[in-house]
């Protein structure tokens, strides 16, 4: 992605979303939009969740390897 490139752009007119994502033109109903929202904020809730999840995982096994080290 070039910085003269918007990955997305979005207008609404006469009660429509047009949303245009790499070059992909998309017209939705302002409903189907809420739900569009409402599902990719859950999507980057999980995303963030799962994320959380492996770096906790990560500092377990960091902390593991610090403790064998110990005693050794």
């Amino acid at each position: 992605m070039t910085a003269a490139r918007r990955p997305a752009h979005v207008a609404v007119r006469s009660g429509k979303l047009r949303l245009t994502t790499f070059g992909t033109r998309t017209v939705l109903s302002l409903d189907e939009a809420h739900a569009l929202v409402d599902d990719l904020r859950e999507a980057l809730r999980s995303a963030e969740l799962h994320e959380a999840r492996q770096l906790l995982r990560d500092e377990d096994e960091i902390r593991t390897a610090a403790d064998v080290r110990e005693g050794l």
